[in-house]
């Protein structure tokens, strides 16, 4: 299932949209009309994808900021960012290497 690379830029949609709870939130296609309560970690992660980080980075970032190695939750947040892939909430783009 893990079809992207550690180097790939993700960016969320134009039609993309978030309702932010607080401890967890409703994310949705405006095109797509589908909505999905996500959890306070996946809405860490969605507000990192932002066009520039790419998939190592932001499970770099989540790791620092739940204060564990990013191997203990690679799986986890590459998981994660495949969900938003298949939702067609997030693109991506390759990093210029």
């Amino acid at each position: 299932m893990n079809n992207l690379k550690k180097d790939t830029i993700l960016f969320q949609t134009t039609d993309s949209k978030c309702i932010d709870l607080g401890e967890e939130g409703i994310l949705y296609s405006e095109t797509q009309g589908d909505k999905h309560i996500v959890n306070i970690t996946a809405m860490a992660v969605w507000d990192l994808i932002d066009g520039n980080r790419t998939v190592s980075e932001i499970v770099r970032e989540v790791a620092k900021v739940c204060d564990v190695k990013a191997e203990e939750i690679e799986a986890d947040i590459y998981r994660q960012l495949e969900m938003f892939k298949e939702l067609r909430l997030v693109e991506t783009k390759e990093a210029n290497v």
